[in-house]
């Protein structure tokens, strides 16, 4: 879709548009190709072939399940079709579901808030610990069970900028995101209160999954112009203070222009 009158310069694929190469909304630009979403096919040849497929080939033809934000590595969309690919994604990256104490969490999230997809396609967004706890009481007897018991949790958030302080929201548009205390830290410090062993590991950064659900690292946008800092990962978070981060980022992408990161405070 297009917004003229505001002067919204993306499309489809949260890709920028060239308007003046086919007309309105006909052509699309990222780092890596020139696409026609008339066509569904690059004008350049893959500069990461398959040879399964063809060198001009986008998505896998099937642009509703998949994204090229760059237009060099395909990942799975996790904004449409989102009960079947967040449950591929906690599938390829949980091998051994045992009850260890370690609970890892797919979402969708922000800084603010987590979504849970539920059964029937609804949302619960939870935008504090307190609800969240809640929500993980009621839907899973092994959180329970820690929290009756103040058993040590080890919480992994594979949720979008949980852990971001600061961020671009790339898929809203709606430029540089700031809050003092994220969600994950949020959480951190309630688990912290009922045991001071548990740990949050959360994403800083939107997560990137490749097309079978595999984890592949951490986007960390921090400037509409800048893609990828090449900082994403996991921050590790004990009573809500970032203690470490190991950087996971998402290499799909070019690193940025000197002078255009912003830091995290």
């Amino acid at each position: 879709w297009s917004d003229v009158s505001r002067g919204y310069r993306y499309g489809f694929n949260l890709q920028e548009k060239d308007n003046e190469v086919s007309g309105e909304g006909n052509s699309y630009t990222a780092e890596f190709w020139q696409y026609s979403p008339m066509l569904g096919r690059r004008f350049n040849l893959d500069p990461k072939p398959n040879p399964s497929n063809s060198n001009y080939n986008c998505f896998l033809n099937n642009p509703i399940w998949f994204v090229d934000l760059y237009g060099d590595t395909i990942s799975v969309n996790g904004l449409k079709n989102e009960t079947n690919s967040l449950k591929n994604a906690a599938t390829a990256n949980v091998k051994n579901q045992i009850n260890d104490g370690v609970f890892a969490v797919f979402a969708h999230s922000s800084s603010k808030g987590i979504s849970f997809q539920i059964g029937d396609g609804k949302k619960i967004k939870v935008n504090n610990a307190k609800e969240f706890n809640k929500y993980m009481y009621d839907n899973c007897k092994e959180w329970k069970e820690a929290i009756d018991n103040g058993s040590k949790i080890t919480l992994v958030l594979y949720s979008c900028n949980a852990a971001s302080n600061v961020y671009y929201d790339c898929y809203f548009g709606r430029g540089i995101i700031q809050t003092d205390k994220t969600i994950a830290q949020d959480i951190s410090e309630f688990l912290y209160l009922k045991n001071n062993k548990s740990v949050v590991n959360a994403l800083d950064g939107y997560g990137m999954f490749n097309s079978v659900g595999k984890f592949i690292g951490a986007q960390q946008q921090l400037d509409e112009k800048v893609k990828n800092t090449g900082q994403g990962g996991f921050v590790t978070i004990i009573n809500g203070i970032k203690k470490f981060k190991k950087v996971y980022a998402y290499s799909g992408t070019y690193k940025p222009k000197k002078g255009l990161k912003k830091p995290i405070p």
